[in-house]
């Protein structure tokens, strides 16, 4: 089973299709709301998992509780980033964040997608009984070249075959540094004309003022940039 914080979300229907239970705490994003708890509760005691797996911060220390009231006999916490010192998290995130390293040693295991991301965790203070790690994996049965969808594709962005297109597809967020591919993408922009660069995901259009700056930097790419709201 699968239990979303907020509403079922995107791929709500893949999981419908292939017989996965997902219920929803109906929490608004950003709004703690203690109800959600309570509800995740009553979730736990009726199916009584043998493990519960949280994924990332904010449902790990939710988790946390609903392990210590008895709703699970076995909890592994999720951790899907690395170095984020550098970044504005939010208040509650951050306090949430240190929070979760002083009770790091309740869960039976804490699960990593990069080594990178066990090393940033324990050196602001995670000591969990076990790391381990899961890399991402991809389905190469559909992740795999389709020329009929590059040609429609392409077509869509009106690009002839010689063009080569680099894309970023990430939603708009420092993590995602979107500075560092945009000058990557000026510096070459300036010795390559049949180039193109891509973004792709949410806030990376021109409604986005901060990033309407890192589009019209001192080298600017100008003609070389589509960006496509996901």
């Amino acid at each position: 089973m699968v239990v979303s914080m907020t509403d079922r979300g995107a791929i709500a229907a893949t999981l419908d299709r292939v017989g996965i239970e997902i219920r929803s705490l109906g929490m608004t994003p950003g709004v703690p709301d203690p109800r959600g708890l309570f509800r995740l509760v009553r979730i736990l005691r009726e199916i009584r998992p043998d493990i519960l797996q949280t994924w990332l911060y904010h449902a790990d220390f939710m988790g946390l509780m609903a392990y210590r009231l008895g709703c699970a006999p076995h909890l592994l916490w999720n951790i899907r980033c690395s170095d984020m010192s550098g970044i504005a998290l939010g208040g509650i995130s951050s306090v949430l964040r240190w929070m979760l390293s002083r009770q790091s040693t309740w869960p039976d295991a804490i699960v990593v997608n990069s080594r990178t991301g066990q090393q940033f965790h324990e050196s602001i203070g995670y000591r969990p009984r076990r790391w381990e790690l899961l890399p991402n994996g991809f389905d190469m049965c559909e992740l795999r070249p389709d020329l009929d969808t590059r040609h429609r594709f392409r077509n869509g962005l009106a690009l002839s075959d010689d063009i080569i297109l680099i894309g970023l597809p990430a939603r708009y967020h420092p993590m995602k540094d979107h500075a560092t591919f945009l000058a990557a993408a000026a510096r070459l922009a300036a010795t390559r004309t049949q180039v193109r660069f891509l973004l792709a995901g949410s806030g990376v259009d021109a409604d986005n003022r901060r990033a309407r700056t890192l589009y019209h930097q001192p080298r600017k790419l100008g003609p070389h940039l589509v960006t496509r709201r996901a």
